[in-house]
């Protein structure tokens, strides 16, 4: 039902209750009017009664007493006829009332009912233009929509950047002060442990538990390199003769008997080195030209040399594989490493001298000088303490 419909049907059942209840009122209303006119009446003759009553009483008048008593009740009877019939009569209005009230209601019914059928197809019409109207403002708004959201995210995004290239220059000059702030400390402390070891440590590290006179001593192998730019000369004394530090010395290399430093260090860099803690027979026997591996046959930088000298419990010497010019080619230094035995009144004294030579480039002299000196001298230190704990039984 359309809404038009809808609104007459209601206008019409309003009238329909609004005459009822106005029917209704005036029933009741006729009914106290009547019941009060009775009450009157019967009020009247009892005061009537009353009355005569009391003339009758003061006057000793009998037969009057009876004769009004009788008219009074005769008019009182009257009264009361009177009403009672007057009562249908205002009932038989109020019914009238209440349904001529209906019938109008009916009426309106009717004739709401009677336009919608004839305007019915006039308001589906309405309906359905509303609708239409209703749909395309939909789309509109959303389209509307979408194209402010659109234009909105490319301002909003063009903001951005733009709000980014300008805190990111506001911030550029910021950020390298603070920058700068982070790397003074770790510069400062780098270059201050550079000069410290250099004035005060170096010396001590790379002649290491030798003398003056073992510092000069020409030793097996110095012949190899004969203009070295490094030159380190470490020492040890150990408690046992040559022949018991011998076996120990010529078993050493990775897949050998070890390097005897610091196992857990090379193999958290992946040169799988095992140091053993006995003799093992299999790599008592060296000879010239045979290679000593200090990291594993396949790893990504190849640090094997070769064996130029072999003197049984006396020297042992190692050198870079090839020539000069092939190691400085492959960016590597020219080395050569000898481990002496010297005996001392049933002592030994071990010496182990490092001489190398490199190119003159800053590369080569950081890498091949500085970059490996501090380094070689933790190992070889340890290697040396790791010679004697094994030769004087102390593993």
């Amino acid at each position: 039902m359309s809404s038009v419909t809808e609104e007459w049907v209601k206008r019409a059942e309003k009238a329909r209750k609004e005459m009822s209840k106005r029917g209704a009122k005036a029933n009741t209303r006729t009914r106290k009017l009547a019941g009060r006119a009775s009450d009157r009446a019967q009020d009247y003759a009892g005061v009537a009664v009353g009355r005569a009553e009391d003339y009758a009483n003061a006057l000793e008048l009998e037969d009057w007493w009876k004769s009004a008593r009788e008219t009074v009740l005769e008019r009182a009877g009257d009264l009361a006829e009177r009403a009672q019939e007057t009562a249908p009569e205002v009932r038989d209005k109020a019914a009238l009332y209440g349904l001529t009230a209906g019938k109008l209601g009916r009426r309106y019914l009717e004739d709401a009912e009677e336009w919608r059928r004839e305007h019915e197809d006039e308001i589906e019409r309405y309906i359905e233009e509303a609708r239409d109207y209703t749909t395309a403002g939909l789309s509109a708004a959303a389209a509307g929509a979408g194209y402010a959201g659109a234009k909105a995210r490319a301002v909003a995004g063009e903001a951005g950047e733009r709000v980014s290239e300008t805190v990111e220059d506001v911030t550029k000059p910021i950020r390298r002060a603070l920058l700068v702030r982070h790397l003074v400390r770790p510069i400062a402390f780098v270059l201050g442990a550079v000069i410290i070891y250099r004035r005060w440590l170096r010396s001590w590290a790379r002649d290491w538990g030798s003398n003056q006179a073992e510092r000069h001593m020409n030793l097996p192998g110095d012949e190899i390199v004969k203009n070295p730019r490094e030159v380190q000369t470490r020492a040890i004394s150990i408690d046992a003769s040559p022949a018991e530090v011998w076996p120990w010395l010529v078993q050493f290399g990775q897949n050998r008997g070890g390097l005897y430093s610091y196992d857990w260090l090379e193999n958290l860099a992946g040169c799988d080195i095992h140091s053993a803690d006995q003799i093992l027979p299999q790599y008592q026997q060296l000879e010239k030209g045979d290679h000593v591996r200090l990291v594993r046959e396949d790893y990504p930088v190849d640090l094997t040399f070769e064996v130029a000298e072999v003197e049984p419990e006396k020297a042992l010497v190692l050198r870079s594989p090839g020539t000069r010019q092939e190691a400085f080619a492959d960016g590597f230094p020219w080395v050569s490493w000898a481990f002496v035995l010297r005996e001392e009144g049933g002592r030994t004294r071990l010496l182990v001298r490092w001489r190398s030579d490199y190119k003159d480039t800053f590369f080569s002299r950081f890498w091949n000088g500085w970059g490996i000196e501090i380094p070689h001298f933790v190992m070889e230190r340890k290697t040396l303490k790791g010679i004697r704990q094994r030769a004087e039984g102390r593993v």
